[in-house]
């Protein structure tokens, strides 16, 4: 029923905005994010030989690219393991590093999901470790490690269940986000810990951790086998690793991508690309058949959202959002 007045809703707003910006065309992945730099100065000279500086301009362009490429490849290399960093997609979000806890900005989406999937978390581990979930800090005895923490939304709020965690993220801006938000909280700070990594290179440290959660992380990454092993590494025999994501169906086509994409507005247009979600069924045969140990999906749920109430819940409809909970055995 929900779903169906989102629907509605969807078709009103088409016809009050009238016809609207079209779907990106189909390539790579972020192929379609526009380059977002700003002219240098002097740029103004441009009227009198357009062609010539703007072809000049896009030249050195393309040269400061294959330059970073190159030197992201080194690293790698330098370092033995292989990232999954999508650049093109975290450069999408490095465009609203500085929006990531303003309640009307781009992340809205987030902040009104973070108390659904927070709930979830918090049950999954305390039923993985046997844990009160009653108590005022119920996983005060964890280390979490939140992947693609973002500007710490959900590092802020599992901390303060009592969780001590790290929180990394490629972008180094949103990770200076997090860092000066929870500096508001002294007691949420002392518990938080921030840093510019990916799952990757905590692995290649030999880092190990309670649990570890993906939120929202693993449709944008380049290689969806090395990330979940990655997170089956990075967590103890006996740890747990959730992951919400959404599913791939049309429903969630029409509804997380058109209609929340390009007729309501709520996320900007480009976020997602329909193609790299994952059903429930896939993400569990990746995860079980990664090597970073066997993980095997304990408990599922969907995450749906009532657009009459503007709130988030937990329940059985996973055709567009749901969250999973995975052990590792030992």
């Amino acid at each position: 029923m929900a779903m169906a007045h989102l629907t509605f809703l969807a078709q009103r707003a088409i016809e009050a905005a009238g016809p609207s910006r079209p779907p990106l065309e189909q390539g790579g992945l972020g192929s379609e994010v526009p380059d977002g730099r700003i002219a240098p100065a002097g740029a103004s000279a441009a009227e009198e030989h357009p062609q010539h500086l703007k072809g000049g301009l896009q030249q050195e362009q393309r040269q400061q690219e294959q330059q970073q490429q190159r030197r992201h490849r080194e690293q790698q290399q330098q370092s033995g393991w292989q990232s999954t960093v999508n650049r093109r997609e975290a450069e999408k979000f490095a465009k609203f590093s500085d929006e990531w806890w303003a309640p009307e900005g781009p992340f809205k989406p987030l902040h009104r999901m973070n108390p659904t999937r927070v709930r979830f978390i918090t049950g999954a581990l305390c039923d993985n470790f046997g844990l009160d979930a009653y108590q005022p800090e119920p996983l005060a005895s964890l280390r979490v490690l939140d992947i693609g923490c973002g500007g710490g939304i959900l590092a802020e709020s599992l901390a303060r269940q009592g969780a001590q965690v790290t929180g990394v993220d490629v972008n180094e801006a949103a990770v200076g986000a997090a860092e000066a938000h929870a500096l508001q909280d002294q007691l949420v700070a002392a518990r938080l810990q921030y840093r510019v990594a990916a799952a990757e290179q905590l692995v290649q440290e030999g880092r190990l951790f309670d649990a570890v959660i993906a939120s929202e992380v693993i449709e944008h990454v380049t290689s969806l086998p090395h990330f979940c092993a990655s997170l089956a590494h990075l967590t103890k025999p006996g740890g747990a690793v959730v992951v919400t994501t959404l599913n791939r169906t049309p429903r969630s086509l029409a509804l997380a991508v058109v209609a929340a994409e390009y007729v309501l507005r709520w996320v900007p247009a480009g976020t997602h690309d329909w193609s790299k979600f994952l059903t429930p069924e896939e993400l569990s045969m990746v995860m079980a058949d990664g090597s970073g140990g066997a993980v095997t999906l304990e408990q599922l749920a969907g995450m749906q959202y009532n657009p009459l109430t503007g709130q988030w819940s937990l329940g059985t409809d996973t055709a567009i959002n749901y969250a999973a909970y995975f052990r590792k055995q030992g």
